[in-house]
């Protein structure tokens, strides 16, 4: 079953790449993130499907100025991409848990990142 989420996950994910290669967020739909919309700030992952999209084309500029955490955090996100596939295929691997101190500075980076932004801006 581990397997077979995996695998779909990763099609699900390969689509979505897809169809953002093709068309814009904006006119997907995705103008504005929820987030944005009702409290009128920007959250730490506000613009990370135009990121997405720019990378995409190679427009790593962009994608910078879009939401450069999400795009300093995209090698560690396939990181963890990588090893959900091993735990899924492999039930030897134990699935690594992360220190407290690791989630700590992660989760500083996000809210010291989406303070920055908002104050900036």
């Amino acid at each position: 079953m581990k397997r077979f989420a995996y695998l779909f996950l990763t099609f699900c994910a390969l689509f979505i790449l897809a169809v953002l290669y093709v068309y814009s967020p904006e006119s997907l739909g995705f103008d504005v993130c929820f987030t944005r919309r009702v409290l009128g700030i920007q959250c730490a992952g506000c613009g990370a499907t135009r990121a997405t999209r720019a990378l995409l084309h190679g427009d790593f500029r962009t994608a910078l100025q879009l939401n450069a955490l999400y795009v300093f955090s995209l090698p560690f996100l396939l990181y963890l991409w990588f090893v959900a596939g091993q735990y899924a295929f492999d039930a030897r691997k134990p699935f690594p848990l992360f220190s407290r101190k690791i989630t700590v500075v992660f989760l500083s980076a996000i809210l010291l990142f989406t303070l920055f932004r908002n104050i900036v801006h």
